[in-house]
């Protein structure tokens, strides 16, 4: 009905038109007039519609001011309709700046995100550093920045409301990339790494203050070729290329250019070496023979912690770090006795959650000429490396307390189970028995 009131209404009007104003159509008439001529066949297949065969001569004759009139609320019923699907959208626009000189930054990626991390609408930062994304449904998005070279950047929470636009403006921060570092283990000289004649893995100081570790070679164990075992909250064994036991020695560790092992009996106990993650500078592992440059010892590999220097990098450093270790654990109720006899300890098995922390720090002075330094630094760590608890031996402490109680009679039997070897007379040795 609303299709054939519409074909009535623009038919109607050019019926009416009268003949007696008679204007030269001017180019919007001449549009209408081909639009009418398109729809013509559509028109003539309705049914039980009056519709006049129009021609361009006869369309471009009729008054022009009926024919806007005409199909002017058409226009307006279309534009009606799209205007609550564009209110439900907004927009943010911004800019993007270098947190250090302020100068905007172009090409930076900015993208809207929902949720689960999918893209909603994206764009890049102008010249300036404005940008400006559209066509936003309204709600809480996340938005990134992100440019080669530089930090990524994100915010969380942002609003976008309906038919407004939101502003948000970032700083960004410079980054370096180490992608050739340099290294002095492989040729025992300064060399870059894509140069030394052998692979290796280089930590760097941004990875070490990035990792809170119990012993240094915790900062090595993920690196290519490295071989790592642990055994405890300290205690590790730890390899290069394969072979791996727990008193090997085949990989040579060493802290700035000294041997780190145990001398006598070429084992690495890594957990005693005193070198500090606040102290040390990079570590350098070598995933190859090392026989020609540190002799024997180094038949699978180095790996060499460098430590700062007091007279470049002087200062005060403390760090403190903390964390829970859960273990299995026994609770034990003590044995009784009975008229039947005693009754043997029960334990029930559960678990404890157990803190452990560390303390560690560095000092380091200079003198003023740069000619001379010193530095001091250490640390403190606590932990329950395992609880275990034999059910055996708790069993026997309790059978032991139950012949304390009844003074050490060898006829009772909690005591006979201690003196059944044992003479009648020897209560010296079933008291010894007992209280060990």
């Amino acid at each position: 009905m609303a299709l054939r009131a519409f074909v009535h209404l623009l038919t109607g009007a050019h019926r009416s038109s009268s003949a007696s104003l008679k204007n030269r159509p001017n180019s919007a008439d001449l549009l209408f007039s081909h639009i009418l001529l398109i729809f013509r066949p559509v028109l003539r297949g309705l049914p039980r519609l009056s519709v006049v065969h129009l021609t361009r001569g006869e369309v471009m004759n009729r008054h022009p001011v009926r024919f806007w009139w005409s199909i002017l609320p058409a226009f307006l019923l279309l534009f009606l309709t799209a205007l609550p699907a564009a209110a439900q959208e907004g927009a943010l626009s911004g800019t993007v700046t270098d947190a250090q000189s302020g100068v905007g930054l172009s090409a930076v990626q900015v993208e809207v995100l929902r949720a689960d991390g999918s893209v909603v609408a994206g764009g890049f930062s102008g010249a300036g550093g404005t940008y400006r994304i559209q066509a936003i449904t309204a709600g809480t998005y996340a938005v990134t920045f992100s440019l080669p070279g530089w930090t990524l950047t994100e915010d969380a929470s942002v609003t976008i409301a309906s038919g407004q636009t939101a502003s948000l403006s970032v700083t960004m921060a410079e980054r370096s990339f180490s992608l050739n570092p340099i290294t002095v283990t492989t040729s025992r000289r300064v060399e870059k790494a894509l140069e030394a004649p052998a692979a290796i893995e280089v930590v760097t100081r941004e990875d070490i203050m990035e990792r809170p570790t119990v012993t240094p070679i915790d900062h090595v164990k993920e690196k290519a070729g490295v071989d790592f075992m642990p055994t405890g909250l300290q205690s590790n064994a730890t390899v290069v290329r394969g072979f791996n036991n727990v008193f090997s020695g085949s990989t040579l560790m060493m802290t700035d250019f000294r041997i780190a092992r145990v001398p006598s009996l070429r084992v690495n106990i890594s957990w005693f070496n005193p070198t500090t993650s606040s102290d040390i500078e990079r570590a350098e592992i070598v995933l190859g023979p090392g026989s020609a440059m540190y002799g024997p010892n180094a038949a699978n590999g180095v790996i060499h912690f460098i430590t700062r220097s007091p007279i470049d990098d002087p200062g005060m450093d403390f760090a403190l770090s903390s964390g829970i270790r859960q273990q299995k654990s026994f609770s034990q109720e003590a044995g009784i006795l009975t008229p039947g006899g005693f009754a043997p300890a029960t334990f029930t098995q559960g678990s404890t959650d157990e803190i452990t922390w560390q303390l560690e720090g560095r000092l380091a002075f200079k003198t003023d000429n740069d000619k001379f330094g010193v530095k001091l630094s250490g640390s403190y760590f606590t932990g329950l490396d395992y609880g275990y608890i034999d059910p055996v031996e708790k069993e026997q402490q309790s059978i032991a307390l139950a012949c304390q109680a009844l003074d050490y009679d060898p006829t009772s039997a909690p005591c006979f189970n201690f003196s059944g070897d044992l003479a009648p007379g020897d209560s010296e040795l079933l008291r010894n028995r007992v209280d060990n």
